[in-house]
């Protein structure tokens, strides 16, 4: 997936009008809770990736990481 649309999917997923780049880190974003978590799980899912964990998204520390545990898959 590319950066650009992976940026769109994550900001309506956390329903976030903060401007997202790659370098974001997440602990910075208000909405980056416990159900935004699961929702980016759902997204993984959807999209095919099956192997990320709820453990890996919660260590994730930038917007970059989470894109990249989507890329490994």
């Amino acid at each position: 997936m590319e950066q650009t649309k992976f940026l769109e999917e994550l900001t309506d997923l956390m329903d976030t009008e903060e401007e997202l780049s790659m370098t974001t880190v997440l602990a910075d974003i208000e909405e980056w809770d416990s159900l935004s978590r699961v929702a980016f799980l759902a997204f993984c899912t959807r999209s095919g990736v099956q192997q990320v964990t709820p453990k890996q998204v919660n260590e994730a520390k930038t917007v970059q990481e989470l894109y990249d545990m989507m890329e490994a898959h």
